[in-house]
């Protein structure tokens, strides 16, 4: 248990993770717990001093929407470089899917979902983005969340491809 908001990250933390981010955001706000699930694959040493930085490393995946259940904004603080700018973070629709509010770097990918996460340029907006996140959210909000995610689901995705498929490729359907 922890005393004040949980801002949590589940995912491989590496590289692509905005250290400078997480360390100014936890020294500025004591009273935040940034949590991270996953294994370990860059130096995070900077970090682990922090009293309020938590790495609980890999856990199964059967227990992730338990950690997920105990976040108050779920976070991908992502640096800005030529991998991160391609990415598609999957972590994000699962987010999404969840309700919690999201707070992430405002990678290209996901610039179409503005209205439903917090997409931030740089390190003020990102705090910017966690306090709103964290004290301004609210039902609506949230229900809005889940519902735009049932856009993303496996399924959903799958019906499109079937789709595609039929309209390519008229003489494969029967």
């Amino acid at each position: 248990e922890y005393n004040g908001p949980i801002i949590g990250y589940i995912g491989s933390v590496f590289d692509w993770l905005d250290k400078k981010w997480i360390l100014k955001a936890a020294k500025k706000y004591p009273e935040w717990n940034f949590i991270f699930i996953g294994p370990i694959e860059t130096d995070v040493s900077n970090l682990k001093n922090i009293q309020n930085i938590h790495f609980f490393g890999p856990r199964s995946y059967k227990r992730l929407p338990e950690f997920l259940k105990g976040f108050n904004v779920a976070t991908i603080p992502f640096v800005f470089n030529h991998v991160t700018l391609r990415a598609s973070p999957i972590k994000f629709y699962e987010y999404l899917a969840s309700g919690i509010p999201v707070v992430s770097s405002k990678l290209p990918d996901l610039k179409h979902l503005q209205d439903y996460a917090y997409l931030a340029n740089n390190y003020d907006e990102y705090v910017k983005f966690l306090k709103t996140a964290i004290y301004d959210d609210n039902e609506i909000l949230k229900n809005e969340r889940i519902e735009i995610s049932k856009q993303f689901s496996w399924s959903s995705r799958f019906i499109e491809i079937d789709k595609l498929i039929e309209k390519n490729l008229p003489y494969y359907s029967e």
